[in-house]
């Protein structure tokens, strides 16, 4: 033991960190853990992102490029995905939370302006600038919001912007469904016809047309499962990275699926007793400092 503790720092510098971490946590005055979300929870939100992006999209094209997912899978996902996006087409946008849904807006907007997870419940115009005299932090995690920030960024703030997204996160989530099940199954024509009745299903297409984060949860939990396939099939260090932020991400997206922190970190404790070596993933070294948001 005392030799694998010499010859593996990451995992003392690991169990540092969450030390660290449930310190900044749980140790400090809630009006400093307040403050500390609201200034910093937009950059951190940020940095995981970006290492999410960079980690997991080359394994995923080239997970989608394997013989196993031939060209006759493109076709059923393609009409799948038709078939959705002409259902979608159909409906009107509209709220069904209306406060949870309007408080998840406003504070997209306050990231959008000030670059702060925050969102105002009374303001003023003074001299052509809108002052706000009082507001509050909300308790849903942002990565939401923070994804309506970013389009707002990009193309100008519009409310219908959330509604554009979910219509996004359904067409992604249909097709990550899609090719989690290709994998698992052979067979492309019975993989379509699982996915049929979810797709037309009215949950489904309810929370498509609404400002939630519902829909961005549901795709999440789809790359998940590719996540954890990816994980199974290489174990080393890039998929467990890429897996390690997938989690993290969830995490951001429900406070409910902070149980996914669990199974991943019994999933990589699993692999160390059978391999009897840490992978040198780096991102789970600093892991709960992520989780402290």
């Amino acid at each position: 033991m005392i030799r694998f503790f010499k010859v593996n720092p990451s995992l003392i510098f690991g169990l540092l960190s969450a030390l660290i971490a449930l310190y900044l946590a749980w140790g400090r005055p809630l009006s400093q853990a307040y403050q500390g979300v609201r200034y910093g929870g937009y950059l951190t939100v940020l940095a995981l992102s970006l290492f999410w992006l960079v980690a997991g999209l080359p394994l995923l094209v080239s997970l989608l490029k394997q013989r196993s997912i031939r060209g006759v899978d493109a076709c059923c996902c393609a009409a799948l995905l038709g078939l959705a996006a002409y259902l979608l087409w159909q409906l009107p946008p509209r709220f069904e939370v209306l406060s949870d849904e309007l408080t998840l807006q406003n504070t997209a907007l306050y990231m959008f302006s000030e670059r702060e997870v925050f969102s105002a419940n009374q303001g003023f115009w003074v001299d052509g600038d809108f002052e706000v005299t009082s507001g509050h932090l909300n308790k849903r995690p942002f990565l939401y919001p923070f994804l309506v920030s970013l389009t707002h960024s990009a193309l100008g703030y519009d409310l219908m912007h959330a509604f554009r997204l979910n219509l996004v996160f359904s067409l992604i989530a249909l097709a990550a469904g899609y090719s989690l099940l290709r994998l698992r199954f052979s067979s492309s024509l019975s993989v379509l016809i699982a996915l049929i009745p979810m797709a037309v299903s009215s949950l489904f297409l309810s929370n498509a047309r609404a400002a939630g984060f519902e829909m961005l949860h549901f795709c999440f939990l789809a790359i998940y499962g590719l996540a954890l396939t990816l994980y199974g099939r290489r174990a080393d260090a890039r998929s467990e990275a890429f897996l390690v932020a997938t989690t993290l991400l969830i995490a951001y997206i429900r406070y409910e699926s902070c149980v996914l922190v669990l199974v991943t970190g019994a999933l990589l404790v699993h692999t160390f007793i059978q391999r009897r070596q840490w992978l040198q993933s780096q991102l789970k070294v600093i892991a709960p400092f992520f989780l402290v948001p």
